[in-house]
């Protein structure tokens, strides 16, 4: 098949559930540790032909080659990268611990692995579950907020791990584009972000309180240790020293910050109140391209005092 029959393939598939690719993402990384290490034998994640990374076979594999895929909340290689096609080579099967990727043909060195989603949707244990679940959690409710437990895991430490890798994987993927303006008056600075619709991001982690308000959209948030809290606009919150959102915006949404500093050099301010770069995964090429530098697509307005 075409990269194109594939993909499209694939965009039907996400219509037949209702999910978008950022639900997608959230849902195979929420309550999961990430093993990119273990478990991948004679395999390696590369830049896919039809996706942004993808399995390989490093070498020559025979019908019936196996690999694990998920045990417990752990998800290895082929449960995490593995692809979709209606011409699959592999298929998923339930274990007495997870579940296990099986080769249903024989693949040359090179080729990529790929398994029918429609096919492995009900044997994949509790996916099913899970989208509903994670549905349901982001439903708006009406009293304006709602507050969704997130699945445990073993510890606080955990949940910054599945963090950190969650965040080094979206850098993987095309950058989205939230444009940025910057508002200056004396002691004051506000800096408004316009994150469109379907936009899944993370943010920088907070060393000072301040006030925060969502003047348009519906966006779900996430920090570890904490809950999944959903909001509509109008909203205004304050952020606690610490702090440090995943975000899903359900809507077109603008949410601004307000700070108090005497500085005037967006780059500057960002240093003073956050810890920019707390995230041992990433470089600082990454860092750059993370929105927060003045020369991402940035207005800055200073707004002056009447004489």
């Amino acid at each position: 098949m075409s990269v194109e029959e594939i993909q499209s393939d694939y965009a039907d598939w996400l219509d037949e559930v209702g999910l978008t690719e950022y639900d997608v993402a959230f849902l195979m990384h929420e309550g999961v540790v990430i093993d990119c290490t273990s478990n991948k034998e004679n395999l390696w994640v590369a830049p896919s032909r039809v996706a942004s990374l993808g399995v390989l076979a490093n070498c020559d594999l025979p019908e019936g080659e196996t690999w694990v895929a998920t045990s417990g909340n752990v998800k290895y290689v082929c449960g995490r990268f593995i692809n979709h096609s209606p011409e699959p080579n592999c298929i998923f099967e339930d274990s007495d611990t997870g579940v296990v990727c099986r080769l249903s043909r024989s693949v040359s060195r090179g080729e990529e692995l790929f398994v029918n989603y429609r096919s492995n949707l009900e044997n994949l244990r509790g996916l099913r579950e899970g989208i509903e679940i994670y549905k349901s959690a982001l439903s708006f409710s009406r009293s304006g907020v709602i507050l969704t437990q997130v699945n445990k895991m073993n510890g606080l430490q955990d949940q910054i791990d599945a963090f950190n890798k969650l965040e080094a994987e979206l850098m993987t993927y095309p950058q989205g584009d939230c444009p940025i303006t910057n508002r200056f008056t004396k002691g004051l600075y506000a800096r408004e972000m316009f994150i469109p619709k379907d936009t899944l991001l993370t943010g920088a982690l907070h060393k000072t309180q301040h006030i925060f308000v969502i003047s348009k959209g519906d966006i779900s948030t996430w920090f570890p240790g904490g809950e999944v809290t959903r909001v509509q606009a109008p909203f205004t919150g304050i952020t606690e020293p610490g702090s440090r959102r995943l975000g899903y915006a359900h809507e077109d949404t603008v949410w601004t910050t307000f700070h108090a500093t005497e500085e005037t050099d967006p780059d500057k301010i960002v240093e003073e109140i956050t810890n920019t770069r707390p995230n041992p995964l990433l470089t600082e090429s990454d860092y750059a391209q993370s929105g927060w530098k003045k020369s991402m697509n940035q207005t800055t307005l200073l707004e002056k005092s009447p004489v």
